[in-house]
């Protein structure tokens, strides 16, 4: 709602605000960043409407893109200049709160995202090993328990899987149970 106010306000003020430059007067001129900016609100509204669960991913892009000044709210567009060497990025100052105020409200979809999209998932063989170092870390912790508890323990079936499959393996390896 703040960014479709904003986005009229620019619209009003780029037909009725008068600036003077060189000494002469002229209404405020919007760029392409301002069209931008007013199609991704758009986007955003109608996402809101009939499309509420894209809403938060177009809110995102849209936030994003008014960081990097690739769109524009305001009637006149700010940015502030980080250089590394030559390379350099500009980012609008007043976007970053907008944007950590929005991660804040969304930071478990936005790490599902980034674990889904931008993690490569591990190999299986990784996987595999990672579960076998787990299981074995379960029968070292379970080694001095009674052939009895370890029992109960799979009877009551209230643990993690691993520690299941290492406590069958101790009362395999024990002969309590057959394999």
């Amino acid at each position: 709602m703040l960014l479709l106010l904003l986005c009229l306000y620019t619209a009003l003020a780029s037909l009725f605000a008068w600036t003077e430059a060189d000494g002469s007067y002229t209404t405020i001129s919007l760029t392409s960043a301002h069209y931008i900016g007013f199609i991704a609100v758009a986007s955003c509204f109608v996402s809101y409407l009939w499309l509420r669960p894209y809403f938060r991913y177009a809110l995102g892009i849209t936030l994003l893109l008014n960081l990097f000044n690739l769109a524009a709210f305001l009637p006149s567009v700010v940015s502030i200049g980080l250089f590394f060497g030559e390379v350099g990025v500009k980012i609008n100052p007043f976007a970053l709160p907008l944007l950590i105020a929005y991660y804040f409200l969304n930071r478990s979809a936005v790490h599902a995202f980034t674990r889904k999209h931008l993690v490569p998932a591990p190999a299986p063989a990784v996987l595999a090993r990672q579960r076998r170092e787990s299981i074995d870390q379960f029968k070292e912790t379970f080694e001095r328990k009674s052939n009895e508890s370890l029992q109960q323990m799979l009877a009551d079936n209230k643990l993690v899987s691993n520690a299941l499959v290492a406590a069958r393996e101790l009362l395999e390896e024990r002969g309590i149970l057959s394999r």
